[in-house]
């Protein structure tokens, strides 16, 4: 039951889907949102050390991402998505267990950036959402929030 390549683009086309994110139309930090999430970590890695100083870690499975005068920085990046009708920002990937000393904290709108370096002990727990379903085995959390503009008052005590 061979099927041609075009019939099978052809109806592929048929299904797309296109999201009008009228937040992100003309942004001017719309081009972060074509990039693959890997490239999007490197890139909030990149502006930390451009803003914070120190350097990225040698080892990638150090549990942190830069070294900044005796601090140990894991940084995570997150742009404001549009979640069933809300804005909200998602900070993924966030392991308690890691040995970090401090979050960066970097959230992308359409037109500004915000940035916060957050000690971990001022991060509340239960702030902290498992990301893969209800797995409590797994140390694998994850921060959003509906209010993007507010954001936590633990976070914006360290906003920079």
């Amino acid at each position: 039951m061979r099927k041609d390549a075009t019939e099978i683009q052809s109806e592929f086309d048929n299904l797309r889907q296109i999201r009008d994110d009228l937040l992100w139309s003309n942004a001017r930090n719309s081009w972060i949102r074509a990039l693959a999430p890997t490239d999007v970590g490197k890139i909030g890695e990149e502006l930390a050390v451009k803003i914070l100083g120190g350097s990225k870690t040698k080892n990638n499975t150090a549990g942190y991402d830069l070294d900044v005068n005796g601090m140990r920085v894991e940084v995570k990046l997150s742009t404001v998505i549009n979640n069933d009708g809300h804005s909200i920002l998602i900070w993924r990937q966030i392991r308690p267990s890691d040995p970090y000393t401090h979050i960066c904290f970097i959230a992308v709108y359409p037109n500004k950036v915000r940035m916060f370096l957050v000690p971990k002990e001022k991060i509340p727990l239960e702030v902290l959402k498992h990301q893969h379903g209800r797995g409590k085995e797994l140390d694998i959390f994850q921060i959003h929030t509906r209010k993007i503009d507010e954001l936590f008052s633990w976070m914006v005590d360290h906003e920079l």
